[in-house]
């Protein structure tokens, strides 16, 4: 081995807050709509925390999750805000984070893991060819696909993403037994964007142009909260 990149993390800025028990990391616990969660157990609605400082329940498992990246401290900061001046809206969205190491392009999308389970799934699936840094992770518990990875396969991590945001995403029988496969998950995907007109946001490495955000950011999440819930 020659090179070996690490990411350590980062330490939550939590010294403004007083009266909140922190989590044995430093961070802060939430509810699903963001608002901090006090001693007793109840939430704090005039109190938010949002980004690599927010432990929050992630919505298909219920176990406190903390993402550390920009793209989920944004989309969190906009729910906040939501809710702080009178929505009710909780975050549901998918975390996605993507890196370009050595010329290669890793996207990631899901959660494979929280605080009261080291793991949320039980096996990985692999399409693609792993050898030539082209291919695709799925990550299964069960038969739901809980996350993906992808290698020189930007597209499918979108539209994973997106499918993932409205509860459409293929059973891990499905792709275990050739039923559908990364493409077949892409045609899915436009075949509802044609049923119900929505943009799709490709994410992409930091080399590359990122695409506009959809300008309806609001009705975009609570699409997904309702395909979620």
């Amino acid at each position: 081995v020659d090179v070996v990149i690490v990411g350590i993390g980062a330490d939550p800025n939590t010294e403004p807050l007083k009266g909140v028990e922190l989590l044995p990391d430093g961070s802060v616990p939430t509810d699903p709509y963001l608002a901090v969660v006090m001693p007793d157990g109840s939430s704090n609605d005039s109190l938010y925390a949002a980004g690599d400082v927010a432990s929050y329940p992630d919505v298909k498992t219920g176990d406190l999750t903390r993402v550390q990246h920009w793209d989920v401290a944004m989309q969190q900061g906009r729910v906040a805000a939501a809710n702080m001046t009178g929505s009710s809206r909780p975050y549901v969205t998918s975390p996605f984070f993507w890196t370009t190491l050595f010329g290669r392009s890793l996207q990631y999308v899901g959660n494979t893991g929280g605080r009261e389970q080291s793991e949320h799934f039980d096996d990985v699936y692999i399409e693609g060819a792993v050898d030539k840094c082209n291919f695709v992770a799925f990550y299964c518990k069960g038969d739901s696909v809980v996350a993906a990875a992808t290698v020189g396969r930007d597209p499918v991590a979108s539209g994973v993403e997106e499918m993932m945001n409205r509860g459409k995403m293929p059973k891990t029988s499905e792709l275990k037994l050739g039923i559908c496969n990364a493409e077949d998950i892409m045609k899915r995907l436009h075949k509802l964007d044609k049923e119900k007109p929505k943009r799709l946001v490709r994410r992409r490495a930091e080399s590359e142009e990122i695409a506009e955000a959809p300008e309806d950011v609001d009705s975009s999440i609570e699409d997904a909260r309702q395909h979620a819930v």
